[in-house]
């Protein structure tokens, strides 16, 4: 039945290029469902509007909300200051509601996403910073060249001397009289 719905659910414009595959019975034997970040994530977008009549069945459904949230609001541009406090309760309150629903279920990203709110309070958005768009593993050469080329143009921009252009060439003494004289 789920293999129905999403074969038969009519993706948008913009979600037909990441169309997730059909998830399989032997992808939820296995826990885990086989498809890209892009697919992964047009499913997590989707999930409530391909599955509308089973979600309100579910009551660990609190935590795709929860996540939902702090998704929102991570990936928002600009980002501002005082969602801060909001975000970090949103993670406190995903964390223990892991631990209720799912306890065997928790790996280390369950407890890296209570960090967001201090990485983004010391580095900003987390769009500025975020590898989806550059983490292709079908194409390992030009994923590699990419973030070799990133991290060069880092190099550059933070240590080169030739990046810094606040200092001076060359100070000479100008004579003023020159200046003052009548034509």
């Amino acid at each position: 039945r789920i293999q129905e719905r999403m074969t038969n659910f009519q993706y948008g414009y913009f979600d037909i290029a990441n169309r997730p595959p059909p998830v399989q019975i032997k992808h939820l034997q296995h826990e885990r469902i086989v498809a890209t970040a892009a697919q992964k994530h047009c499913l997590f977008k989707l999930f409530p509007i391909i599955f509308a009549d089973i979600i309100d069945k579910l009551e660990s459904f609190v935590i795709y909300k929860l996540l939902r949230e702090i998704l929102d609001l991570v990936l928002s541009y600009p980002f501002r200051k005082t969602w801060l406090p909001v975000l970090d309760d949103l993670c406190d309150v995903f964390h223990r509601s892991m631990v209720k629903y799912f306890p065997h279920k928790i790996i280390p990203k369950c407890h890296f996403v209570r960090e967001y709110s201090q990485v983004i309070r010391d580095y900003g958005p987390a769009v500025r910073y975020w590898c989806f768009r550059t983490n292709n593993f079908k194409n390992t050469p030009k994923m590699l060249a990419t973030h070799f080329r990133f991290k060069q143009c880092y190099k550059f921009s933070r240590f080169s001397p030739l990046g810094n252009n606040c200092y001076p060439a060359g100070v000479k003494t100008v004579n003023n009289s020159l200046f003052n004289k009548t034509m």
